[in-house]
């Protein structure tokens, strides 16, 4: 009983003020402005006083800073983007740390010794417990199969399960030796089995996204209380969609703005330059058009999986639903799809969120999401159906 109450402080305090201690410190991210350096150190030194405060008070500083980093992350002003690639360094670094100083706590041929119960865990872990563990906590989401097998098979363990074993060592538990080997070994098993395979996991799964490069250089506009807004930079890049195309009549994504063209280290006004491979164009959006936009600048690559499918047609996600079902459908439309898009209907249809490459059938319709943008599907493939 005593346990139970001591878990439930530890999470309630953890939680409540890791919450308020996260909105109070994203807030003061969003008022100062310090370099991108010091806001890095400034993220970490607030994470070490939200762990501080919360552990005094009793709750898990663990679940708290993992809440206000949460909180931080998905505010678009708290932190520039320099800062978060800073702090993945910092990451990097600190986990790298982590591991070589645990690694010199091991000894490596008395593994062997609990090769076989570690492997017996570790393949309960990724094909039992965990997979069973993330379909029941799923339930109440709309995710299908291929979407719940991937997020099973990612339960990647790290260094956190090893330095958890740790504390009972410390303790000076009977058998604590003997936990953390076992502990060691399930982390490196999963590293290796998992880890490796996670790109084959995402197309098997199909939740694999294409590429994009990312821009030259990205800053972010201060000064307005409009949704963020980035200046980007792009290189045009041979055979690409904006190649021989005068700058001022590229289609651009929705609230982007060509702003700059250089060449050869001069500026040349857009509705001038007819673009060239190596040009610079600066372009001033939303982070979301980062994809369309690099895609509109690089050179084409090989098309994805669903995009190679020879399809009768592609339409836009505007078209309405009874005018396509009405020239190819197999079945009536019911009253809840005839004044549907083909974007709303496909939306409706699917189980999860779709993303590019999803395939749904409507009215005897075989409708591929082609093309999507902030979650809209902007164009969609129509694979008519074939007779025997």
């Amino acid at each position: 009983m005593a346990a139970a109450v001591r878990l439930l402080v530890q999470f309630g305090v953890g939680g409540a003020l890791g919450l308020a201690l996260g909105y109070c410190l994203a807030n003061v991210l969003e008022r100062i402005r310090v370099a991108e350096g010091l806001q890095a150190i400034l993220l970490c030194s607030g994470g070490a006083m939200v762990f501080a405060i919360v552990q005094s008070a009793g709750g898990s500083g663990f679940l708290a800073v993992y809440l206000t980093g949460m909180l931080i992350g998905n505010r678009d002003r708290a932190v520039s983007p320099d800062a978060m690639r800073a702090m993945d360094g910092m990451a990097w670094l600190a986990q790298s740390a982590m591991f070589l100083l645990l690694g010199l706590l091991v000894t490596p041929h008395r593994i062997w010794d609990v090769a076989v119960p570690a492997m017996a865990v570790a393949l309960f872990l990724m094909l039992v417990a965990r997979p069973l563990a993330v379909w029941i906590s799923l339930l109440p989401f709309r995710f299908n199969a291929r979407e719940k097998g991937f997020i099973a098979w990612m339960g990647l363990r790290g260094a956190v399960p090893i330095v958890l074993a740790l504390f009972p060592l410390l303790q000076g538990m009977p058998d604590a030796g003997l936990l953390f080997r076992i502990a060691f070994a399930v982390v490196l098993a999963s590293l290796l089995l998992q880890g490796t395979t996670v790109p084959l996991a995402a197309r098997l799964g199909r939740v694999l996204r294409p590429a994009y490069p990312e821009p030259l250089a990205r800053e972010r506009l201060h000064g307005t209380r409009a949704p963020a807004m980035d200046l980007m930079q792009f290189e045009v890049q041979p055979d690409s969609a904006a190649a021989g195309v005068r700058a001022d009549r590229l289609e651009l994504p929705p609230r982007c703005r060509l702003m700059t063209v250089a060449r050869d280290d001069a500026l040349l006004p857009p509705e001038q330059a007819v673009l060239q491979a190596g040009d610079t164009v600066s372009v001033l959006g939303p982070a979301s058009s980062v994809p369309t936009l690099a895609r509109l600048f690089s050179t084409p690559e090989r098309a994805p999986v669903w995009q190679q499918v020879p399809h009768d047609f592609v339409l836009s996600g505007d078209a309405l639903l009874r005018d396509v079902a009405g020239l190819y459908g197999t079945r009536d439309l019911t009253p809840g799809e005839y004044p549907s898009t083909l974007e709303a209907a496909m939306l409706n249809a699917f189980a999860t969120p779709p993303v590019e490459g999803d395939t749904v059938e409507i009215a005897g319709l075989n409708l591929t999401a082609v093309r999507m943008e902030d979650g809209r599907i902007l164009q969609v493939g129509l694979r008519l159906p074939r007779r025997a």
